[in-house]
């Protein structure tokens, strides 16, 4: 009886140790995505997100850019669900506010606008192309918000992921311990490719002990692989409650040099948000 008792108790502090083992051990992709969205809505399932309003500070750190300093914005933003096959419908108004000549711009129904001369036109004329390369950087900083609201999803939709690894996320001049994994996404709205969602390489980082999205560097793909030169670095921080959802109040920009290395490039700061506006199709006329 005597022998047996130890051999249980033995048995019985093996299967205890097991779990604690399991715990520590790098999780598979559908635990990580778990892990993740747990994370960030800690008080459970949330509505989906489909349009937000907020105000936004946007900060040029690029020595090499001509138009650098800081400009604030007003933003609308609506992501209009369609039957499938059809692809969501992108509405975004937003004003520029604290500069000498005032600045709105948009995507309506009939394609991007801005205000010229006190009144509504077209953002398609000859000389306007910088104008609308910035409405496009600014529709895809709205895109990217988006999809950080629902970062297990972006996981999930990593098409031929590698495994999950651990890893280092250097952020200033620290080094935090995450977990890495890599793979293709069909769409991704880059900065550097403003415009339509795009093909991208991307690889995401969560913290280790949080298992709250950190970062991702994201690269396009372009005949079938990815330009290792034209990539960027998103960093989220300042995560933040609002309706259920942890959400980051800034995000900081890194883009890569034809060397592949990186170089800041903005950030930008949620001053305010509204996740949950009463917005349609009409509010993004062109007025």
């Amino acid at each position: 009886m005597t022998t047996m008792l130890r051999i249980t108790s033995a048995g019985l502090l093996t299967l205890l140790a097991q779990p604690s083992a399991a715990q520590g051990a790098t999780p598979d992709l559908p635990t990580l995505a778990r892990q993740v969205g747990g994370a960030h809505r800690p008080d459970g399932p949330t509505a989906k997100v489909e349009a937000f309003t907020c105000q936004l500070e946007l900060h040029l750190l690029d020595v090499s850019e001509k138009n650098g300093g800081q400009a604030n914005l007003d933003v609308a933003f609506l992501q209009q669900a369609r039957e499938a096959p059809k692809k969501p419908r992108t509405f975004i108004r937003y004003k520029v506010r604290g500069v000498d000549r005032a600045i709105r711009r948009g995507f309506d129904r009939f394609g991007p606008w801005h205000i010229q001369q006190g009144k509504p036109a077209d953002l398609t004329a000859a000389g306007a192309q910088r104008d609308l390369q910035s409405l496009r950087e600014h529709t895809n900083l709205a895109r990217q918000l988006l999809r950080f609201l629902s970062p297990e999803a972006v996981i999930e939709s990593l098409e031929a992921p590698t495994k999950v690894v651990d890893d280092k996320l250097r952020i200033g001049r620290k080094s935090a311990a995450v977990y890495s994994v890599s793979g293709r996404l069909s769409e991704f709205p880059l900065m550097q490719r403003a415009g339509s969602d795009a093909p991208a390489f991307v690889t995401i980082y969560v913290d280790k002990s949080s298992k709250r999205l950190l970062g991702i560097d994201a690269w396009p793909i372009e005949d079938g692989a990815s330009d290792r030169a034209r990539g960027e670095r998103i960093l989220l921080s300042d995560l933040q409650l609002r309706d259920g959802l942890l959400v980051p109040r800034t995000l900081r920009y890194l883009w890569r040099d034809a060397a592949g290395k990186l170089r800041s490039h903005s950030t930008a700061k949620i001053i305010t948000l509204d996740l949950s506006p009463n917005l349609d199709a009409k509010h993004f006329d062109r007025s």
